[in-house]
């Protein structure tokens, strides 16, 4: 039986891509057919093919996941919670990356088996070039949430699978990932499948968000929603701005939204000629939801995010208000020691004794609780001293598994362990070398390794 299900299902693909005129009635939409016609006439694939989803080993799978790790630290938490949602109904989740290549994965470990078998596992290839229509790979390709359901996959392999996916893009709009949750087994109605693909897109976008607003812990993010109701706990549009409220960055959505203004070409025009405010009546709001409109009337509901390190108590709020914007906030937007200090005392005690050290050969102890702001200290005192022109790199002891930040710190050898790099990796100490190292959450660092890296503070 099985057999004839996948005999009729190649038949029906080679039949439609051959003569697609002379159907009358397409059995599937005009999206999933131009797949069909891509997969048989430029990827040269066979619908009957027996062999199974091609699955990396775990070096393979290092050279891709590694040089994208920050990503995938943030989009962990989107992916744990979209799973929780959907593992229940007997779905699995996998974020691939740009190539296809699934760099996480969520699924029932009693149906592990299954879930490898069908490709559905850590390290799987959905590209269209090696699988035909999927919905990673033709979502790859049209860049677009898509369903691809039962038949509509081009392998009679996968006809029995529904996948739902999603792209992610990074801050420059470029494809970075596409969400997927997937199931061996579903009802036959692709209208099924409507509500999951809608908890993908809303996943998508929440690691989308997540990941722009990380990219920018030193300058204002400018939230944007169409919905007053809902603008202080959705964002549907972002924009990065400088000292001076220049937009640096805005997500795909956002920019594709904005186009129509300043002839499409919104990077670096201020804040005023897109918006009936300019950047200091829009600071003077932050903290509230307020009202913004375009100059061609389009409304929105507006916050504000100051950067991460001028967040004060109220108490110290007021002292800085009126030295949010001194002379000293370089034209890339970044902020120096001077323009975190502020007006603060405390603070501008603080940036002095830095000012004394920050060129001497000596370490530098950054007291604060999280999310107070002491990487964007770190950067500010690194652009400030001699190693300007050499790395920063940061290091966040809390993120990394205990088995492998040894191996992050100070690198390993070619076949060192079990997924190593195919050439060894230089450690952080190494990357850093004439430039500044900064390890944040430093107390969470294994005891055991402690003694070593102390070692090389005092060895340096």
């Amino acid at each position: 039986m099985r057999y004839f299900k996948h005999s009729r299902h190649c038949e029906k693909i080679i039949s439609l891509v051959e003569k697609p005129s002379e159907s009358e009635n397409l059995p599937v939409t005009t999206d999933v057919l131009k797949s069909w016609q891509r997969s048989l006439q430029q990827h040269g694939i066979d619908p009957s093919r027996p062999n199974q989803v091609r699955i990396l080993t775990a070096r393979e799978l290092r050279e891709y996941s590694q040089p994208i790790e920050e990503f995938l630290s943030i989009a962990r938490a989107g992916i744990d919670n979209l799973h929780r949602h959907v593992c229940d109904l007997g779905y699995s989740t996998l974020l691939c990356d740009a190539q296809g290549i699934t760099v996480d994965w969520r699924g029932e470990d009693r149906f592990k088996k299954e879930w490898k078998q069908a490709g559905l596992y850590l390290g799987a290839v959905w590209t269209e070039c090696h699988e035909g229509t999927c919905s990673v790979g033709t979502g790859l390709i049209e860049q677009r949430p898509l369903t691809i359901h039962h038949g509509e996959h081009f392998r009679a392999l996968n006809a029995e699978l529904t996948c739902s996916s999603a792209p992610i893009f990074d801050p420059s709009g470029q494809l970075l990932a596409v969400l997927d949750v997937s199931a061996l087994r579903s009802p036959e109605s692709k209208d099924s499948q409507h509500l999951t693909l809608q908890l993908v897109i809303q996943t998508a976008h929440m690691i989308e968000t997540a990941y722009f607003c990380s990219h920018f812990p030193e300058h204002y993010i400018l939230k944007l929603n169409r919905c007053r109701e809902l603008a202080e706990v959705r964002n549907d549009f972002l924009l990065a701005l400088d000292g001076e409220g220049r937009v640096l960055a805005g997500t795909r959505k956002t920019l594709e939204a904005l186009a129509a203004l300043a002839d499409g070409r919104i990077i670096g025009r201020d804040i005023g000629e897109l918006f009936d405010m300019d950047f200091e009546r829009v600071q003077s709001s932050a903290g509230l939801v307020f009202p913004l409109r375009t100059h061609r009337g389009e409304g929105f509901y507006a916050s504000l995010r100051a950067p991460q390190a001028l967040y004060l108590p109220p108490a110290q709020a007021g002292r800085i208000n009126s030295t949010r914007r001194p002379s000293s906030v370089p034209r890339d937007g970044s902020l120096t020691l001077d323009y975190l200090a502020g007006a603060d005392t405390t603070l501008k005690t603080s940036v002095e004794r830095m000012k004394r050290v920050l060129d001497k050969n000596i370490s530098i102890m950054l007291f604060g609780e999280t999310g107070t702001g002491k990487e964007v200290f770190a950067r500010a005192i690194h652009n400030a001293s001699r190693r300007a022109g050499k790395p920063f790199v940061a290091v966040n002891c809390a993120a990394i598994p205990e088995s492998l930040i040894e191996s992050e710190l100070f690198g390993y050898t070619d076949g060192a362990f079990t997924g190593a790099r195919s050439k060894g990796m230089r450690g952080k100490l190494l990357q850093a070398d004439g430039g500044t190292l900064f390890l944040d959450e430093i107390g969470d660092m294994p005891a055991s390794l402690q003694p070593r890296l102390l070692r090389v503070l005092a060895e340096k």
